[in-house]
């Protein structure tokens, strides 16, 4: 993809996932998609600016158009006796990383990743750059046993899975 490194904002075309350009908050109506447990519509709204998006994913990106130098994160620093800040701006440009990671990998739109890890920064970081890439995120959790694993994983039919290790 040409615009792999040029930092302007971004959009995201839910078939496509995450690519260069300005952002395009919808104004004609409320983009909706349906709710995971009851298949009722949901609207996905930025309390900041009022602006209803087509996905997690494009009011991601417009949170770093808006926000990019405030923080969006602050997460146990590696020695665990103090905190770290990562700004919007700082997890775009992972998110970014991970999601152009995948599409360079063959992952297609809607196909599944799997995540298995504790809850950390990283975590996040990987299922927004899955859902920029335009795929699905399966996650399995850290207490599931290797059978339970390899049956989510088998099932969900996940494509790439994003593991934590014990360090």
């Amino acid at each position: 993809r040409q615009d792999r490194h040029r930092s302007t904002p971004c959009t995201v075309d839910p078939r496509r996932g995450i690519f260069a350009g300005p952002i395009k908050p919808l104004q004609s109506r409320p983009e909706r998609c349906r709710g995971a447990w009851d298949n009722s519509l949901i609207t996905k709204r930025d309390s900041v600016t009022n602006t209803s998006f087509e996905s997690v994913a494009a009011l991601f990106v417009h949170r770093i158009d808006v926000s990019a130098n405030r923080d969006a994160f602050e997460f146990p620093d590696a020695s665990g006796n103090g905190w770290e800040r990562m700004t919007w701006k700082q997890a775009g440009v992972r998110v970014r990383a991970i999601a152009m990671g995948l599409n360079a990998v063959g992952v297609e739109p809607e196909q599944r990743c799997a995540l298995l890890a504790t809850t950390r920064v990283d975590w996040i970081l990987a299922d927004l750059g899955i859902l920029c890439s335009g795929a699905a995120t399966t996650t399995v959790y850290p207490s599931s046993t290797a059978e339970e694993c390899a049956y989510i994983l088998s099932d969900s039919q996940s494509v790439v899975a994003f593991a934590e290790d014990d360090s």
